[in-house]
């Protein structure tokens, strides 16, 4: 016979814990996109790279994304809040898998987050070569 009891977490606890773990990825991506996007922007601009035939002008979506994700960054953070919430509200079974859909979605959030930085690197990078020729 199990006579163990297993807690389930408080509503609060499982929201907080995971706060607590996408607040690296969100203060990472708060400093990338105010402080780096903007320079690798300039970069970008400067050399006129998204304008011209050279082969960097390829991958301008590039840039293009990765400044459709800023800018909308608050949209989807807002959208993401809100279904929980209603899932918070309407649904009796929500209570069930509320500690796995959080870590899911931190675990998304933060890969997210990851594979920006790495598209910001990369588009850094990109227009090294173009920067080496200028006088």
């Amino acid at each position: 016979m199990n006579t163990t009891v297993q807690t389930a977490d408080h509503r609060g606890l499982t929201y907080l814990k995971g706060a607590l773990f996408l607040l690296p990825a969100a203060v990472a991506w708060g400093f990338a996109a105010t402080f780096l996007f903007p320079k690798i922007l300039q970069v970008w601009q400067d050399l006129g790279i998204a304008a011209s035939n050279v082969p960097a002008a390829r991958v301008a979506w590039l840039v293009g994304g990765l400044a459709f994700s800023i800018r909308h960054a608050g949209l989807l953070v807002l959208a993401l809040v809100g279904c929980v919430a209603l899932l918070e509200w309407g649904s009796k079974h929500w209570a069930q898998h509320r500690r796995a859909a959080v870590i899911a979605l931190v675990f998304v959030l933060n890969f997210a987050v990851i594979a920006g930085l790495t598209l910001m690197c990369v588009a850094a990078l990109i227009p090294m070569p173009l920067l080496a020729r200028t006088p």
